[in-house]
């Protein structure tokens, strides 16, 4: 179900359905804790055995981000109930969006930064696959943000292909087109999942309102 602004021609979430997709992405804590702490000690290991300040900086930013996410997912259950306009939801999901990109971005920086200040294969590996896996899961924990998808996708190609390209040149370009079906393909499973969650929500507020009228 999609409405239109007499303003802006674009479709325009009712508002009980878009305050749905931005609880989604406050209720990860689980998912967004261990992923946190899986980047933050697989940096500080690169850290560690590269015996790179620069690493250790990206290391300690990972964790602190993570812990200011952590209280903004907390803060945004205290004051859930007083969220009642778009507005104010919006500012949420921006919220979100910033928290989200800055973490992404920093595992592209710790990528970048093994690749250029370090030329052992294993760290290479550990942060470029590390970054991956991470961005893999994507999909099953900000599908409900298109804007969140999409930024994380940027913030990550451009550092990780920036790498591929120190690394081996332009020998080692054709690795970056092997990247942008991945990423193309993060970006469909989040629109087929959000479309799905669309579907569900819409189909809940339905039977709740036929129900309603049978009352």
């Amino acid at each position: 179900m999609k409405l239109f602004s007499r303003d802006q021609e674009k479709p325009v979430v009712p508002l009980d359905i878009y305050a749905s997709l931005v609880d989604a992405l406050y209720d990860v804590r689980q998912s967004l804790f261990l992923g946190s702490l899986a980047s933050a000690i697989a940096a500080l290991l690169t850290a560690w055995k590269a015996q790179d300040w620069v690493l250790l900086v990206i290391a300690i930013a990972i964790v602190g981000v993570a812990w200011l996410r952590t209280l903004d997912m907390q803060n945004y259950a205290k004051l859930r109930d007083t969220l009642l306009d778009r507005e104010a939801l919006r500012v949420w999901e921006y919220r979100y969006v910033v928290g989200s990109s800055v973490h992404v971005a920093l595992l592209g920086a710790w990528v970048l930064a093994a690749f250029v200040l370090t030329g052992d294969p294993f760290i290479r590996l550990f942060a470029f696959s590390g970054a991956l896996a991470f961005m893999i899961g994507i999909s099953g924990r900000n599908f409900a943000s298109d804007l969140l998808v999409t930024s994380q996708i940027i913030c990550a190609a451009i550092p990780m292909s920036a790498a591929i390209f120190v690394a081996g040149g332009w020998y080692l370009a054709i690795f970056v087109l092997l990247l942008l079906p991945f990423f193309a393909a993060v970006r469909l499973i989040s629109n087929r999942l959000r479309q799905t969650l669309l579907d569900a929500v819409i189909a809940t507020r339905d039977m709740t309102m036929l129900a309603m009228r049978f009352d």
